[in-house]
């Protein structure tokens, strides 16, 4: 982990060293295999089974109505030697291969899927019927195993949105879910325009108490240590996910969306006139003692 989070700073710095990290473009022949990261925990002969996932919300009433969604995921896995291999994660059993060609570098077109059985040899080929694969194609392709990385590739450090940065921090109790209609006093208050940080320090704080302190007077003195600490938690977690100014344009940055596709990613540089460059892969050996000192520190 050290030494990729080295290696995307040197990757961010390639885009541009005053773009503030508009775009990180990481190709994806750079990447380490699953069977070197992802597989070291996650081994694909563990039995998983069905796991039961609970996605908290919280509603914009003046009770800030808890509304839990519970979903059982069919995960499963394991080695067909147990008689358990199924669930989502079939194709990564190890009793299974699955290998594809691809058309495109982003891997999006994909014509031709390969699933060999390993217990009973069997071979079964796809084929695109509306844009075939050519024999010629076919032989001049390397096909890649499909592993973890062909699903499980989003960015995993995201800024989240008003509304989720908030009802997590409900979830963890840092805001008080009983305090009357905070979800939407604090959602309202990460979410306005603000020119600087100091001023979204004061304005979050400012819209919270004053809101509470004149609408609610009853419940801003009950309640009035709970939305103290409703405050921190809003302003740490605006501090955590909103950006500013643009430093080029002077307009407010927020999150539109992540844009996680490769061409589009290029596209978008080169229309603001960035012409991004394939970052030299760095060595994947594990950091020496210095390096964690270092990275640590």
């Amino acid at each position: 982990p050290v030494g990729r989070l080295r290696s995307g700073r040197s990757q961010q710095a390639t885009v541009g060293p005053d773009l503030l990290d508009i775009a990180v473009l990481v190709e994806l022949v750079a990447l380490r295999p699953a069977q070197e990261t992802c597989e070291q925990c996650h081994w694909p002969e563990h039995i998983y089974g069905a796991v039961t996932r609970q996605f908290n919300h919280y509603m914009y009433d003046e009770a800030n109505t808890h509304w839990p969604v519970t979903m059982l995921i069919k995960v499963r896995g394991g080695d067909p030697a147990t008689g358990q291999a199924a669930g989502i994660h079939w194709h990564m059993n190890i009793g299974v291969q699955v290998e594809y060609i691809a058309r495109d570098e982003e891997r999006q077109e994909i014509p031709w899927v390969r699933v060999t059985d390993r217990k009973t040899a069997r071979v079964t080929v796809y084929r695109d019927s509306e844009d075939p694969i050519t024999d010629a194609e076919v032989a001049a392709a390397a096909p890649r195993v499909m592993d973890c990385m062909d699903c499980h590739n989003r960015p995993s450090h995201i800024f989240r949105s008003p509304e989720v940065a908030i009802y997590e921090a409900m979830l963890k109790r840092e805001i008080d879910p009983a305090i009357p209609g905070i979800k939407a006093a604090a959602v309202a208050a990460m979410a306005a325009e603000y020119a600087t940080k100091d001023e979204a320090m004061h304005g979050i704080a400012t819209r919270i108490t004053d809101g509470d302190r004149k609408d609610r007077p009853e419940d801003f003195a009950r309640y009035q240590v709970e939305i103290d600490r409703a405050v921190v938690a809003t302003q740490t977690a605006y501090g955590q996910n909103v950006f500013l100014l643009c430093p080029y344009c002077g307009a407010a940055m927020r999150i539109v969306a992540f844009i996680l596709d490769l061409a589009s990613l290029r596209r978008i540089l080169g229309h603001l006139g960035f012409a991004p460059q394939q970052p030299e892969p760095l060595a994947h050996s594990p950091p020496d003692e210095a390096d964690l000192y270092v990275e640590n520190a």
